[in-house]
């Protein structure tokens, strides 16, 4: 699963401390739900990627929403999937 925070009104080091929060909760959640795990996050002018493997699409993703929408931030995110080909 790939996160993209975008907040309108953050600096950098705001868009990290968000960053942070939400991915922490979300790799909390998914860990003890065992829907995956957070896998990395990166930073770039005034966005936050968040990216986490996960084993079950649709719960990890309700779970995500869930985090995010109590966190006041539906609007800031895009949530997408990322695939890896080998």
């Amino acid at each position: 699963m790939y996160l993209q925070l975008r907040p309108k009104d953050e600096s950098n080091i705001g868009v990290l401390d968000l960053a942070l929060s939400i991915s922490d909760k979300t790799d909390k959640a998914m860990m003890m739900n065992n829907f995956g795990f957070g896998y990395g996050i990166s930073m770039g002018d005034n966005v936050a990627n968040m990216e986490f493997e996960v084993t079950d699409w649709d719960k990890a993703l309700q779970m995500t929403l869930e985090i995010i929408n109590n966190n006041n931030l539906l609007n800031n995110f895009i949530i997408g999937k990322r695939l890896y080909l080998s």
